[in-house]
């Protein structure tokens, strides 16, 4: 896949990329790129909160989609051994639902689909159409946490009641929650599977007296 890294929507940085990885968890609502780049002298500085975007071409396919559009540059590391190299540490913006905190009471009967609008709704989140996850909930307490550890704990309760599992993701037209499993293009992997095995008799030695 090629990439291009974009700076408050004016500076392109792709010729000054030097790696790039990204990172994405279920346990973790933010996709997450860490990005070095080596600076030169027409380079802007970079801080922590600037704007900035990641777009790419995907595996088999031509076109450039957004990857981390919105995202906020969230961690910036300089070095100088020779040349002056900046690690970057790059988050879309949900990544404020996980740092932000409030408290909720929800009757029951409500679907985790009403639950994430009234965040939404409440913090100013941004939503494409959502599906309706349908299964309905118990009443729910939340306390003082996080607002993405109440979405993903109405996600949980949704999947453990029979419904469908679902993660939520920041796109460059708002909040979306995904269908695990859902993939339209699922890829084999199989071709590029490295096995290593290892025998040892680290845990076979006697023990001498």
């Amino acid at each position: 896949m090629s990439y291009h890294l974009i700076l408050q929507d004016q500076y392109d940085l792709t010729p000054l990329v030097e790696t790039m990885t990204l990172k994405d968890s279920l346990d973790q609502i933010a996709y997450q790129a860490s990005v070095r780049v080596a600076v030169n002298g027409n380079m802007p500085a970079i801080a922590p909160g600037m704007a900035i975007r990641i777009s790419g071409v995907p595996f088999n396919k031509d076109s450039t989609i957004p990857l981390l559009h919105p995202a906020v540059v969230w961690e910036v590391e300089s070095s100088n051994s020779g040349t002056k190299r900046l690690s970057l540490v790059i988050n879309d913006r949900t990544i404020y639902l996980d740092k932000s905190e409030d408290e909720y009471l929800f009757p029951k009967d409500q679907t985790a689909t009403q639950r994430l609008q009234k965040y939404a709704k409440d913090w100013g989140i941004p939503l494409l159409p959502l599906p309706d996850t349908r299964t309905k909930l118990g009443k729910a307490v939340y306390r003082a946490q996080t607002i993405f550890s109440m979405i993903l704990a109405d996600l949980k309760e949704t999947a453990k009641n029979g419904g469908d599992m679902y993660h939520p993701r920041m796109t460059s037209g708002g909040l979306q929650l995904f269908k695990l499993g859902s993939n339209d293009s699922p890829y084999v992997l199989d071709g590029m599977i490295d096995l290593t095995q290892l025998r040892t008799l680290e845990a076979q030695s006697p023990k001498l007296k």
